[in-house]
Order: C-alpha cells, then sequence, then structure tokens
C-alpha cells in the first residue's frame, strides 16, 4: 500500500563493482589499522629496550633512528663497544659529525 500511495522507486540492485569497491576499502582499512598496531608494538619494545634513544634523536620516523637501531639491535652491543668507535659509526649519519657522534 506504501509503494502504491507514495510512488517510491522501486530498489535497484547495485553493480557488482560497488561490492568489490567496498570489499576493497575494508581490507585496506584492516592492513592500514594492522600496520599502525605494528608500529606502535615496536615503538613501545624500542622504548623499553632502549629508553635513551628517544633523548637521542627529535624524530624516531628518521633514517638515522631507523639505522641506529638496526646498528645495535641489543643493548648488550653497545655495552661490548667503547665510546669511540660507537662515534666512528654514528659520524657517518646524514647531519652527523665527529663531535656530535
Amino acid at each position: 500500500l506504501a509503494q502504491d500511495r507514495n510512488q517510491h522507486q522501486p530498489n535497484r540492485k547495485e553493480p557488482e563493482v560497488y561490492h568489490q569497491l567496498q570489499s576493497l576499502s575494508r581490507a585496506y582499512e584492516e592492513l592500514t589499522h594492522d600496520i599502525v598496531s605494528s608500529k606502535n608494538r615496536l615503538h613501545k619494545y624500542l622504548q623499553l629496550t632502549f629508553p635513551e634513544l628517544e633523548t637521542i634523536f627529535n624524530n624516531s620516523r628518521g633514517v638515522n633512528y631507523w639505522y641506529l637501531v638496526g646498528l645495535f639491535p641489543h643493548c648488550q652491543d653497545v655495552r661490548n663497544l667503547d665510546v669511540s668507535t660507537i662515534a666512528k659509526q654514528i659520524k657517518d649519519f646524514k647531519g652527523y659529525g665527529i663531535n656530535r657522534a
């Protein structure tokens, strides 16, 4: 009766491509959420392992930050080296000289 009185347009079925796009959009959102969660987890573990790392670099997304983490993946690696050896490795970072290293 409502259809007859109000003259509504009949429902149209959306083309399948829209359903596929919606599915791909959901998958993209899930992947983005997983990446953000993984980065946050990694950052948390790095803060627990190397609390001083945040004071050395202003930005935890920079190339130097990740190069240092790759160079010394464990705190014992730093303890086994003397200061001059560490400084020689760090001085090659972009924007770092021997004094800053």
